[in-house]
Formats: structure tokens, C-alpha cells, sequence
């Protein structure tokens, strides 16, 4: 099956969704002549250019269903419509005849993942080329009880950082993530579409036949081409511009993410801090505690809270468990404390690190929001969001000019360290016939597979030298 372009008309629509997104308010004018440039950039060579015009502008926000949106004060606020309205009561409907088990809602998030809470150190970090290099975007994707949780899909700058060569890293996924890259580091419609067809995949294998997937108007999310191959999934779409009310993702799941995470990183620079060498942390590091964060630290409670916040579902219904008082929906609230805590230790401690903490634990949670929110996505970028291909991506190392490789592990120096585990687990009081038994059958595993990888190296070998 070819692959479908997007019109001039949709490719405009797209834009104007993430616009709304970010809260940016346009009147008809700046539409008109928004629309005008874009077509020039991308205006295909089979399509009829379009002559723009009030009563073309009219049509189109009829045809989109589009409503006059208006921004108060410091922040922005939708004006909940009776569209808007309509639309998720026939969302809360087709809700209903799902499993909750099998609804699931994703989103995206930018994450400076290296951020010290320091204004001025942070405002240097998402300046200019260093901003992508720094940044990853993370998807995350969960089901309405939280007893799934995908793999952080995280895109980076780079397919193999020196963090990852440096350690012999070639399969990231066996850190627990889903790697992915771009020259920008973004969430482009053909990333989207290997995240589908990943989760496709993985829904295959638990042997699920269906389920619902609930996504914002983000301009990426797009199925252009694998739409033939995605039969598992059903994708709906909430209202634009209202996602902060009732999006899961958006209600405090992303947010509890990010707190973790930056616990962990202050945490991860306090112990180094007090250790020789470099406390620096990497690529590899920053992978490491999202995956911890995502998989260990946000909780189930907390997702199943914050989809009963968003209103979606009633907890006296489908999550007859739970309700949603504000107590209950005070442990998405935990690790913004904790951060506090670490953030107070990492004070007493401005003499070693050099850093002077004057970022609130709100702020530096919210960083991402409050930055990306001030530099929206313009015409040109729109036009590598809809078609960056991934040839883009960097094959190549990134550049490192004292790149000090770790030797790859031998199955020996594995089979050594498992004995120690071993013997620790089995001279314990506590029962650990669990645990035993469990890091037994992964080294089997992995001496198998050794073993057979050896196998072939030494019949190739041999068929090598006789030819």
C-alpha cells in the first residue's frame, strides 16, 4: 500500500491542533496568513493552491469544528463548549464497553534530563543547539488501572550516545525502554507510527483482541500508512485545547513522573557527590531512572486516581474500588514532597555541588511546561513534525574524541557474579527461595544463549577457513 501524504489542508489543521495545544491564542487574520505560509512550504505539486480567504476560513472551521477559544490572564483556558461536552460524554460511552484493563490513554512530555534546580543554570541548558542534545521526549502510556504500563518510548538526538558505546549498549531496549531518534528529537507522525505498530505487537502477545486508546490532537499523532496493520488498537481523540482537564496523562500521571525522576537525579548527584571521580550524570544514567521511575515509583493508585480525575470515569463505576476524594487523590501529590525533601538536602550540601537549589519543587517539575509553553511550534518545524524522515537519525556514534570503551563482559565474569549473588541470597535468614529461583532460570537463560551464539561463531569459523 503507498504511503498517503497529507493534503495542504490537513497539514494546516495539523499545525492549528498543536497550537491550541499550546495555548496560543490566533485570530483570523493571524490564521490566514499562517495558513498562506505553511502552503508555501509544503504545498504539494499535485494538489491545487489554495486561495485563502475569509469565507475559506469560515468553512474550514466549520468542517474541523473549530470554537473561538480565549486566554485569561497567565494561563490559558478552553471554553468548555457543548461540543466539547457532547464529545466526552460519547467518549464516557464508548468507555463503558471496554475492560478497564483494556483502556489505555498515552502522551508525550520533553524532559531536560540532565536540569539542576537552578534558574540561571536551567535557562542556559535549553539554550539554543544544546536544547535537543539535552532533551529527550518521552512517551508514556498506561491502562486505566495501572496494572499496565508500556516501556518509556523515549526519542533522542542521537541512535548510539557515547554513553551507550562507552558501556557496549547495542540493544537499549535491554534497559527497559523503547529507543528511538531524530535530528530533533521529537515525536514525528513516523515515530508515532512505529509506536503504534510496537504496541500492536506487544498486545498480540498478552493475548488481548481489543482496546482503547485515548490521545490528544497532537499534530504527530497521525496513522498514515499502518493504518492496514493496527487492528488491535482503537484510537479516539479528545476535545483540543482541553486536555489538561481531562486527560489522565495530563491530570497528574506525567507530573508524579517527573517528581520521581528528579528525586531520583538529585539523589543519584548527592551520592556521587560524595564519592571520587565524576559526578556527572549521562545518557545512560538518565535512561536508568526513567525506566525505575515509570516502572517502580508511579504507582498504580496514582494512575487509577488520576483517570478518575479526569473525569472520564465514575469511580462509583467502572473503578467501583476507589473514589475519588481529594485524600485519595493526594498520592499523585507524595512525590512532589519528596522532592522537597531532596531538594532541601541537596541545599546543605550548595558548598560540594556548586549548585544553589533557588527552584521551587513545583518549578522544577513544571520546567518543561513553562519553557516549551513560550516557544510554540512554527510553520517550519510543522513541516519536519509531518514528514522528518528517519534517515535523519544518527547512525553514527555521537562525537567523542576521548571515547574510553568498558570491555564487554565475558560469560565467565557474568557466571562469577551471579555465584555471589547467589550465595548472598541463599545465606540469609529470610526466605529468598523466590528470588533464588527466579535469577537461576534468567542465568540459565542467558548461558544458553551464550552457548548457542558460540556454537555458530565456531561453524562459521570453520567453514571460513575451508573455503
Amino acid at each position: 500500500m503507498g504511503r498517503k501524504e497529507l493534503s495542504n489542508e490537513e497539514t494546516f489543521f495539523a499545525w492549528f491542533s498543536t497550537m491550541q495545544e499550546a495555548n496560543v491564542t490566533m485570530s483570523d487574520e493571524m490564521l490566514i496568513t499562517k495558513a498562506r505560509m505553511l502552503q508555501n512550504s509544503v504545498l504539494r505539486e499535485t494538489e491545487k493552491e489554495i486561495k485563502f480567504s475569509n469565507g475559506w476560513l469560515q468553512g474550514f472551521k466549520r468542517h474541523h469544528k473549530i470554537q473561538a477559544y480565549v486566554r485569561h490572564g497567565e494561563g490559558a483556558s478552553a471554553e468548555i463548549t457543548e461540543d466539547v461536552l457532547d464529545r466526552i460524554e460519547a467518549l464516557k460511552a464508548l468507555i463503558s464497553g471496554y475492560e478497564p484493563d483494556d483502556i489505555f490513554n498515552m502522551d508525550e512530555t520533553g524532559l531536560f534530563w540532565q536540569l539542576e534546580p537552578n534558574r540561571t543554570l536551567a535557562t542556559r541548558a535549553v539554550s539554543g543547539k544544546k536544547k535537543s542534545k539535552n532533551r529527550f521526549t518521552v512517551a508514556l502510556t498506561s491502562n486505566m488501572t495501572g496494572t499496565v504500563k508500556l516501556p518509556p518510548f523515549i526519542i533522542h538526538k542521537f541512535s548510539n550516545p557515547r554513553a551507550f558505546a562507552r558501556r557496549n549498549i547495542r540493544r537499549p531496549e535491554n534497559l527497559g525502554i523503547v529507543w528511538h531518534s531524530n535530528s530533533k528529537a521529537w515525536m514525528t507522525m513516523k515515530l508515532f507510527e512505529q509506536y503504534l505498530l510496537d504496541f500492536e505487537k506487544r498486545l498480540k502477545e498478552s493475548g488481548r483482541s481489543k482496546v482503547l486508546l485515548l490521545l490528544d490532537n497532537f499534530a504527530g499523532h497521525k496513522v498514515i500508512s499502518v493504518g492496514d496493520r493496527i487492528s488491535i488498537i482503537r484510537i479516539e481523540f479528545l476535545p483540543p485545547n482541553v486536555t489538561a482537564v481531562f486527560q489522565p496523562m495530563d491530570a497528574g500521571i506525567i507530573r508524579a513522573f517527573k517528581a520521581h525522576y528528579r528525586r531520583l537525579l538529585i539523589r543519584l548527584k548527592l551520592e556521587r557527590l560524595q564519592a571520587p571521580g565524576s559526578a556527572e550524570v549521562d545518557v545512560y544514567d538518565a535512561v536508568l531512572m526513567i525506566e525505575k521511575a515509570w516502572r517502580v515509583d508511579v504507582t498504580s493508585k496514582t494512575i487509577r486516581n488520576c483517570w478518575i480525575h479526569a473525569q472520564l470515569v465514575s469511580a462509583t463505576g467502572i473503578l467501583p474500588d476507589l473514589n475519588a476524594s481529594d485524600d485519595q487523590y493526594g498520592a499523585a501529590i507524595d512525590p512532589v514532597r519528596d522532592l522537597r525533601s531532596a531538594l532541601i538536602q541537596l541545599e546543605e550540601m550548595t558548598m560540594e555541588s556548586g549548585i544553589i537549589p533557588n527552584m521551587t519543587a513545583d518549578e522544577y517539575i513544571d520546567f518543561e511546561n513553562a519553557t516549551e509553553a513560550l516557544d510554540p511550534i512554527s510553520v517550519e518545524e510543522l513541516a519536519d513534525l509531518v514528514s522528518l524522515p528517519e534517515a535523519d537519525t544518527l547512525e553514527e556514534a555521537e562525537p567523542d574524541i576521548d571515547l574510553d570503551r568498558s570491555p564487554p563482559l565475558s560469560v565467565y565474569e557474568l557466571n562469577a557474579a551471579c555465584s555471589i549473588v547467589l550465595c548472598f541470597l541463599e545465606q540469609s535468614q529470610d526466605d529468598k527461595s523466590r528470588i533464588t529461583s527466579k535469577l537461576k532460570s534468567m542465568l540459565e537463560e542467558v548461558q544458553f544463549g551464550a552457548r548457542a551464539s558460540l556454537i555458530q561463531r565456531e561453524i562459521t569459523t570453520y567453514f571460513s577457513s575451508e573455503l
